[in-house]
């Protein structure tokens, strides 16, 4: 009952951000304008093949129109690309889920790595110097890590890591603090509990659960860091397309990408709001 409702929402979310995606691009200034028109090598046949294939509908029959394609199975064409989308994101979603991927493993372990030295083995410099990379991460831009990276030469994931990581590091270090520091872990230091047995079973297992619900806040992150990352990089993936599209006005694109990003953000948070529910009933 509870997937199903979860379900249910998920399938409203969906409808109504890609509805209003198509508001914000069809009615944004000079949408129905195609940079083609200004273009001198367009002959008048040409000029009148573009504006006649140019979108004079209203946005609801618009966007039942591609509900309707989409639940065929077409995803449109892409104006600017001439490519049909369904081609366009079959090429460019392994690049971005590649990208993300290892950049969500870089973030986490440092952050994981970090919180822990800083709060339970209070390795020294470590809260200190922690604190220090992910302020300065957390207060700069994506786009100017992005561009410090490739200064350096780094890889690109590493972007995407520096986005993660000072979420990560802050959460994960107050949760651990606040679990050393609770009355049955300071009751098995008096008993004469084993150190490592205090910080894994009555630290760290508590807080398992917190940290698993911020899973889905670094995936929606790590996701808009994709946009300028991959611009600035020069990747092929999605969020080079979605700043195309948006140049571009390609409103097929667009939608489908607008659809496409919520639902990979409401399944991340679903799933560990579900774990998270798990663990704490457990």
């Amino acid at each position: 009952m509870l997937l199903a409702r979860k379900l249910l929402f998920m399938g409203g979310v969906l409808l109504l951000g890609g509805f209003v995606g198509t508001v914000l691009v069809r009615y944004a200034p000079g949408f129905e304008i195609d940079e083609r028109e200004i273009d001198p090598r367009y002959g008048a046949e040409g000029l009148a093949a573009i504006r006649s294939g140019q979108t004079r509908e209203g946005v609801f029959s618009l966007y039942l129109g591609y509900l309707g394609a989409i639940a065929r199975g077409d995803l449109g064409y892409s104006r600017t690309l001439q490519q049909p989308v369904r081609e366009l994101l079959a090429e460019r979603a392994p690049v971005t889920g590649k990208l993300i991927a290892q950049g969500l493993a870089i973030g986490w372990t440092a952050g994981l790595l970090a919180a822990a030295a800083a709060a339970l083995f209070r390795v020294r410099g470590a809260g200190t110097a922690g604190s220090l990379a992910s302020g300065v991460l957390l207060s700069v831009p994506a786009a100017l890590v992005a561009f410090a990276v490739l200064y350096w030469r780094a890889p690109v994931a590493l972007c995407i890591a520096g986005v993660i990581f000072p979420r990560v590091f802050h959460y994960t270090r107050a949760a651990l603090e606040k679990s050393a520091s609770s009355i049955h872990v300071l009751a098995a230091q008096a008993r004469g509990v084993q150190p490592w047995i205090i910080h894994w079973r009555h630290t760290t297992v508590p807080v398992i659960p917190q940290t698993a619900a911020l899973a889905g806040v670094s995936v929606s992150a790590a996701l808009g860091a994709s946009i300028p990352v991959e611009v600035l990089a020069d990747v092929s993936g999605i969020g080079q397309l979605v700043w195309k599209a948006a140049s571009g006005r390609d409103l097929p694109v667009l939608i489908s990408l607008t659809l496409l990003v919520t639902a990979v953000t409401l399944a991340a948070n679903t799933v560990s709001d579900m774990v998270a529910g798990e663990q704490e009933a457990a």
